[in-house]
């Protein structure tokens, strides 16, 4: 049983470190779009 149950916490561990990544990413792409309005504006 110790082997599923290793599986499972690396299964959590992608599925956590891929939202991190996935809410920098848009993080970042919201961040240059206001960057690129900010530009229009001016």
């Amino acid at each position: 049983m110790d082997v599923p149950f290793k599986n499972y916490e690396l299964i959590m561990a992608l599925i956590l470190i891929i939202a991190v990544i996935f809410m920098v990413v848009a993080f970042v792409k919201i961040t240059i779009e206001h960057e690129e309005h900010k530009d229009d504006n001016a």
